[in-house]
């Protein structure tokens, strides 16, 4: 989650002040040395990021880099940082800076930053629907398993039917977190198709069996 800065008070986990001073976010500073941080949101609202790959951003120890030979032989006096961005801190498990996040259970902090820092500079922020419309999306998926229920005659083609909805609704979460960062709830919907769909199926066959006892 990308912050452009938050007041003492939200840090400590309490409801902010408005006497509270900002603390700048490290990547708020780092976009502000770049010239950027008009790019950065300016509010005090949580931000969902797209992560980079879990090996976009490896570690190099800091004694290769201290040392002469090494400095000389793999960095190329320097050369190899030449226009990259570096982030220079701990990964040591036991430092405990580390972060539980989508991509990895661990994730190191200075690799936290970069990402953060690389969805900035990308503008690859994620957005969530409203409430509002995540519940009308479930109560959607539950009337067209009722509709298919109630129009289709053959079980088969109701079972291809729902299958087919499914994979559709998939594609379409697919593409919307993709090429447009929303996110789209996926299994309330699906888990709303096939409940409904089974529970429909069984009050047809009580139905169609309580029938054909009255009318025997």
């Amino acid at each position: 989650m990308q912050h452009d800065s938050l007041p003492e008070r939200q840090l400590a986990g309490q409801k902010p002040s408005p006497s509270d001073r900002l603390c700048a976010s490290l990547v708020a500073r780092a976009m502000e040395k770049l010239g950027r941080s008009n790019e950065v949101p300016h509010d005090l609202q949580d931000h969902l990021i797209r992560f980079s790959a879990t090996d976009a951003y490896q570690p190099y120890p800091i004694w290769e880099i201290a040392d002469p030979d090494m400095w000389h032989s793999k960095y190329s006096d320097g050369e190899f940082f030449e226009g990259k961005i570096v982030v220079v801190g701990a990964s040591a498990p036991k430092l405990g800076d580390v972060i539980d996040n989508p991509i990895s259970p661990e994730i190191k902090g200075p690799v936290m930053h970069l990402n953060v820092l690389a969805a900035t500079m990308d503008h690859e922020f994620l957005r969530r629907l409203p409430i509002a419309l995540d519940l009308l999306i479930v109560s959607v998926f539950g009337l067209l398993a009722w509709l298919l229920l109630g129009c289709v005659g053959r079980w088969l083609i109701c079972l291809l039917s729902f299958l087919a909805l499914s994979v559709a609704y998939l594609l379409l979460a697919f593409l919307l977190y993709n090429f447009l960062g929303i996110f789209v709830p996926i299994f309330p919907p699906l888990m709303t198709l096939v409940a409904c769909g089974f529970l429909g199926f069984v009050a047809q066959q009580f139905h169609k069996r309580s029938h054909s006892v009255v009318h025997g």
